[in-house]
């Protein structure tokens, strides 16, 4: 029992309507990731499906798992129609460790059991996606699992039977494109590879580690309130940007230099609320990344890791900047109200010392009504007319000033009530009105 170098290798190659490899034998390139040391046997793919059934478990399409004698035949025509029209022909080998296979209970090497209705589900899902992203979900195709080599493998064989697939000039003619793009080969290996060892639940648990118990909880984080965390909090919103906030995204070019703050704050949430999540979070992710690396031979495969670990600090990341943005609108709410206050305490202030100036004013408006005018004929003729209306031994100011001592011992008692319920604005004013009329009083005696 040998080192699994590769669990599953996927190699693709073509054929010209006008070449003998269309009808006879088809050499494949042995890809860059086929890891197996020694290429796939070259081999007639139209004739090997059409016969030698000790070597094939014979064909399946699209839509059926085992074709009749007749069906047979009809496909065969349907291969022969795509040839006339000058259709290509891509040719798909899926090729397996069978230890692989064992280690995910598809194999059984003792008894030569393969699950091949497995295999047949899984090569026809990743085929269709393959063949849909490339532009030929019209095309036919048909393939067979076969057990002639080492290592048991897929062939599959694809046509246009009436081509519509875009054209490119080669050697000066044209013809359809060949070349399937690298990205949909791998896209292809990667769900073979993932159908088979069943990682589905697995990395579903794992996006729920990150999205349900990491992510989502950090959304409703007080961050800028938690001691261990308010610091950092702090020294980043003093940091970022002064730009439109919807620019306060973490995969945002502008975010790149404020990225290792924000992580920062992320692990340390991680480590201080959510250390058990993530334990599991990377004990799962560090299995998975094992089985990746060998389903796909690669002796030491991070990308998968390091994606998903980018994508915890991404999701993270963005619900630290959305606390900051929530934070930066209380301050702003906050100045706001102060504002709002400052407003009202100045408009109050403002009312107050009007209140004030129209007391004053009416004051000065009653005792200009009640003097007499001074220095004017008419002030003098009412003067001498009022004299005689005086009681015996009392005069113009004498009586002025009882008035005025009348006037201020009211506002004595109207003061010491005002001064017991503490509305002292109004008992500064009440003191300067007291103040005037003792002045006037004191005018009055000289």
């Amino acid at each position: 029992m040998g080192e699994i170098k590769a669990g599953v290798t996927l190699m693709q190659d073509f054929c010209r309507p006008n070449s003998d490899k269309f009808k006879s034998y088809v050499d494949y390139i042995d890809r860059v990731e086929a890891q197996r040391g020694n290429a796939v046997e070259t081999y007639n793919l139209f004739h090997d499906y059409m016969g030698n059934p000790n070597k094939s478990t014979g064909l399946f399409t699209r839509d059926k798992d085992n074709l009749m004698f007749e069906e047979k035949r009809e496909l065969k025509a349907v291969f022969e129609t795509a040839q006339r029209n000058e259709s290509l022909m891509w040719q798909t080998v899926i090729s397996f460790d069978n230890q692989w296979l064992e280690n995910n209970g598809l194999y059984d090497r003792k008894n030569s059991i393969l699950d091949e209705q497995k295999l047949k589900e899984v090569a026809r899902l990743a085929i269709n996606r393959m063949l849909k992203n490339e532009g030929l979900d019209h095309a036919v195709w048909s393939a067979a699992i076969h057990y002639n080599t080492d290592n048991i493998h897929i062939h599959v064989a694809t046509v246009e039977p009436f081509p519509i697939r875009e054209k490119i000039i080669y050697q000066g003619k044209e013809e359809v494109r060949g070349k399937f793009k690298l990205k949909n080969i791998e896209m292809c290996k990667s769900i073979v590879a993932n159908e088979i060892m069943q990682t589905r639940e697995v990395n579903l648990k794992l996006n729920q580690i990150i999205r349900k118990n990491l992510v989502e909880t950090a959304r409703e984080w007080k961050f800028a309130e938690d001691p261990h965390i308010r610091k950092k909090f702090l020294e980043l919103y003093e940091s970022l940007p002064k730009v439109d906030r919807k620019l306060w995204n973490y995969g945002n070019p502008v975010m790149q230099p404020y990225r290792t703050m924000i992580d920062e704050i992320s692990r340390t949430y991680i480590e201080k609320y959510h250390s058990d999540e993530y334990k599991e979070f990377r004990f799962l992710l560090e299995e998975q990344s094992r089985k990746y690396a060998q389903a796909y031979g690669k002796n030491v495969d991070r990308s998968f890791e390091q994606g998903k670990e980018q994508d915890l600090l991404k999701r993270m990341g963005n619900s630290v900047l959305n606390a900051v943005k929530m934070y930066e609108k209380q301050i702003e709410k906050k100045e706001d109200i102060l504002e709002e206050k400052m407003k009202s305490e100045e408009k109050r202030e403002k009312d107050i010392k009007e209140e004030r100036g129209e007391k004053v004013k009416t004051r000065e408006n009653r005792r200009e009504n009640t003097h007499f005018e001074k220095g004017t004929e008419q002030g003098k003729a009412t003067s001498k007319e009022n004299v005689n209306h005086f009681p015996p031994g009392q005069s113009y100011q004498k009586i002025e000033r009882k008035k005025y001592r009348r006037t201020i011992t009211e506002l004595d008692r109207a003061l010491f009530k005002l001064q017991r319920s503490f509305r002292q604005e109004e008992v500064r004013a009440l003191k300067n009105i007291r103040q005037y009329d003792r002045e006037q009083e004191y005018e009055l005696e000289i």
